[in-house]
């Protein structure tokens, strides 16, 4: 009389449709793998095709400025918020802008290229990147006006307050997954983050450049403008927090003064800093060769 345990048809229907649901998951889950991988191949090719794909963004912003008969951006805005039709000279002040950024002198075409990215950054990306070229020649006026005006940029225009530029590589897996909802304006304007994040890395490289500039005054705007990036912006701030620490061995003892000063300021504003500042200024204590003044400032 050894039991047999019988299982009910409506458990065993139970179990089957449980089996085939699982099933089911599994298929799905498969194709949602495949989708996903087809996606990131497809962000990678756009990624390789960046500046392709910027430029031609840039190509149809001016065809449709010409298109509606206008100048530049600022132009269209000043029409969308302009009460009454009355004449203005948006459009000859543009004219005037383009003139100056081509035959004026090189004050003329820093102001007019800063304007020109103030007016739509993304579709004048290449200005910034000229900014940034002019930022390495060596007519020192030139050096210290464009600093200026890129540090103007970044600080009011370009990054934001409250994070890091994202490069596209780092999203490709996010954008994968929701690729299905992606517009054409969310890939240009990841592009252009990744592009921007670029060109703030050749900033700080030219900002190194000047940095050793003879010249003291050179050297003492790049203080300044490391010091207001540090404090206002998080981008690659151990970079710029290196540099600016890099500093205390100047040559001056004004600069390396400076330096100290402002190193003092950023703790003061951003006590959370303190620690990352020890650090930094701990591995130039721990350097060879490190010159007096380094060790006095630190």
């Amino acid at each position: 009389n050894g039991d047999v345990s019988v299982v009910p048809a409506t458990d065993e229907k139970a179990m089957a449709a449980d089996h085939g649901d699982s099933k089911q998951q599994k298929k799905k889950r498969q194709r949602d793998t495949k989708k996903t991988e087809v996606y990131r191949k497809h962000l990678s090719d756009i990624l390789e095709n960046r500046e392709a794909l910027l430029e031609q963004a840039c190509v149809e912003y001016r065809a449709w400025l010409k298109k509606l008969g206008l100048s530049s951006g600022l132009d269209a805005l000043t029409k969308r918020n302009r009460a009454a039709d009355k004449a203005d000279g948006s459009a000859a002040v543009a004219k005037f802008r383009s003139t100056v950024a081509k035959q004026g002198t090189r004050s003329d075409k820093i102001a007019a290229l800063t304007l020109n990215v103030q007016e739509s950054p993304i579709h004048h990306h290449l200005e910034l990147q000229e900014l940034i070229e002019t930022a390495k020649d060596h007519n020192r006026r030139n050096r210290i006006s464009c600093i200026q005006s890129i540090q103007d940029l970044l600080l009011h225009d370009l990054l934001p307050d409250s994070r890091s530029l994202k490069s596209f590589s780092s999203s490709i897996d996010i954008f994968a997954q929701h690729f299905g909802v992606l517009t054409k304006r969310h890939i240009l304007y990841a592009l252009y983050e990744d592009k921007l994040k670029s060109l703030f890395g050749e900033f700080l490289s030219a900002l190194d450049i000047c940095a050793k500039d003879p010249i003291a005054h050179v050297r003492l705007q790049v203080v300044q403008t490391l010091y207001s990036l540090l404090k206002q912006k998080p981008e690659k701030e151990q970079a710029v927090l290196t540099m600016l620490v890099n500093k205390f061995g100047d040559p001056d003892r004004k600069i390396a003064s400076k330096a100290t000063f402002c190193l003092h300021l950023i703790v003061s504003d951003h006590p959370a800093m303190k620690l990352i500042v020890v650090r930094d200024v701990g591995a130039l204590v721990t350097r060879p060769h490190v010159n007096e003044r380094s060790l006095y400032c630190a």
